[in-house]
Formats: structure tokens, sequence, C-alpha cells
């Protein structure tokens, strides 16, 4: 078992397990949610709204994140950050949560927790960055392709996405319309690279994807 593995079960055991269901708001300050969440299965998103009512997605996180903990460090900021996102199961999710209370007094008692929760902000950190960027340096083509292998996971030894993913919620990730992700999804079938299999989106070719992207 991995560091992170061990932490992540050592979190748990001081969680609640519970189930929240697809569109429930696990973080968004206005109705003041303070938990850490240990997220078992299912897909969460960090999201924001725009002036116009469209949703945003900065990122997804899937079985073995932690997320929620950072806008308890937030009084470390002078702006209020956090304010302007949610945290948003975008489907019925198994998760264990933590009171922020319960969760700073064990990371402050257990203080080699703190090397790995700057990994897990790191990452989340480079995740976000590296998906903008390639959003403003690549074309829709190599978008879609890069964010079909960043969602897909591992199931019976092939890549596949959960059923969330629908061309709309893909299209929000990659900011075009889902016209356009149709008609690229559509060639990429017609292509041999990805394949349907009821609600799920099976990727086929992982090679023909990375030359797309690169």
């Amino acid at each position: 078992m991995t560091s992170r593995n061990v932490h992540f079960e050592q979190l748990k055991k001081i969680g609640v397990h519970r189930i929240a269901v697809k569109d429930e708001a696990l973080y968004n300050s206005e109705h003041g949610h303070h938990f850490v969440y240990c997220l078992l299965e299912g897909v969460c998103a960090l999201t924001s709204i725009s002036r116009n009512g469209d949703e945003k997605i900065y990122q997804y996180f899937k079985a073995g994140d932690l997320l929620g903990f950072s806008p308890i460090y937030s009084p470390a900021y002078k702006d209020d950050t956090f304010s302007a996102f949610s945290i948003i199961a975008k489907s019925d999710c198994i998760l264990y949560e933590i009171p922020y209370t319960q969760f700073t007094y064990f990371v402050n008692t257990h203080p080699h927790f703190y090397p790995w929760l700057v990994e897990i902000t790191l990452q989340h950190y480079d995740g976000v960055l590296a998906h903008f960027h390639h959003l403003e340096h690549g074309n829709n083509l190599s978008n879609l392709c890069k964010a079909l292998l960043e969602l897909a996971c591992v199931k019976d030894g092939q890549l596949h996405l959960h059923k969330c993913f629908s061309y709309a919620e893909l299209s929000k990730y990659i900011g075009v319309h889902v016209i356009t992700t149709t008609r690229l999804m559509k060639r990429l079938k017609e292509e041999g690279i990805i394949f349907k299999r009821g609600h799920h989106t099976i990727i086929a070719d992982k090679a023909k994807l990375l030359e797309y992207i690169e």
C-alpha cells in the first residue's frame, strides 16, 4: 500500500460514511459547508457559475481523491477566493465526510500528514494549470482527446469514462458547444478510437488519442 493510500485509509476512520446524490453541493461557501471528503466512488467537480448562468468546470475529482480541505486555510488569504467556487457531485458518490475541526485536529496531531497535503494540493494545482494551458494552445480535437484520457479509468482491462461524462459535460470542460463535441466524438467513433457500451464511452485506441493530442 502506498503512503497516499495509507493516509487516505487513516482519514476514512475519522469520517462518517455517506452517499452524496448527483448534483449535490459538497462545498459552497454561501451554504456554510465545512467538511473534508474522502471520495471512494463517483465523480465530483470544482465549478463556478458565470454571470450568464453557465457552469464552468475547472477540475474533476475521482475515486481516491481528498477534496474540500483547501478552504480550511483560506484565512491566510486576504481575498475570499474560495467563495466563487463550488464542489458538485457529478454522479452519486460514496464518500467519508470529516468536519473541518476534526480534520484540522487530526492533521495537527499527526504532522507527517502535511507533506501529503502539500503533494495533493500541488497535484490539483498542476492539473488545473495543465488543463487550461492545453485549452489555450490545443485545437478542439486535441483538447477533447486529452480530456478523454485524463478522465478515463481502467475497468476490466479497458479505459472507460464514467457515465456522467455526457457530451454536454465534456463540452463544459473543454469550453466548446455540445454540437462541436458531438461531431468530434462521432469522428472518433468512426475511426474506431472509441465506442459506446451502454452509457459509457470506452477508449479502444489510446495510441491514436495520444497522436491527436501531440
